[in-house]
């Protein structure tokens, strides 16, 4: 490795290692979109796989392990980065905005232009409704909380697609910036 390389990575890994564990986090996943790396605070140990198609979106669970979405399917790896389940999802793949695992149950849930998905942990199927309008932001904080950000509002649905509440933002900015609130604060859960 390059002296030049070694000094760009190495505050970048104090600062993954510092932020993870001042939020308790085993693990801190990224991607660049032809690879996926998984770099554990505690060993300092980093993990990098590249799988067989781009790399969209990834969502970490509680196990160490994480769900990604490449190409048209959607895998989930172990913390080792094996992969233990992969699901074939719709054509239209690349138009997946979001997804985030459910942490207590070690599924995920896919949004797909304005298709919203859950998957249990081995892949299976759960829930399936369509949104109004495409997903723009998502973000789900146990089985009463799941929130969507569209062009125009935040709604908040129970898992199953029934709508709780909405609210009407002036631009997509503050929805953005809402959803962004509620990921960090995770406030919501019930």
């Amino acid at each position: 490795m390059s002296m030049s390389l070694l000094r760009w990575i190495a505050p970048v890994l104090w600062l993954l290692a510092t932020v993870s564990a001042e939020l308790g986090a085993s693990a801190v996943w990224w991607n660049n979109g032809a690879t996926v790396t998984r770099f554990e605070p505690e060993t300092g140990q980093l993990r990098t796989l590249a799988p067989p198609s781009p790399v969209r979106a990834i969502a970490p669970l509680a196990d160490g392990g994480a769900w990604i979405v490449h190409g048209q399917r959607l895998a989930r790896l172990t913390s080792k980065l094996g992969v233990s389940v992969e699901v074939e999802l719709m054509p239209d793949a690349h138009d997946a905005r979001m997804f985030i695992a459910a942490a207590d149950t070690g599924g995920v849930w896919v949004a797909q232009g304005t298709l919203v998905r859950q998957f249990d942990g081995s892949g299976q199927r759960v829930t399936e409704w369509h949104h109004a309008s495409p997903v723009e932001s998502f973000e789900v904080s146990g089985p009463r909380s799941v929130w969507i950000g569209d062009a125009r509002d935040i709604h908040q649905f129970e898992a199953d697609g029934t709508l709780r509440r909405s609210m009407r933002m002036p631009d997509r900015a503050p929805a953005l910036a809402l959803l962004a609130v509620i990921r960090l604060c995770r406030g919501d859960r019930e």
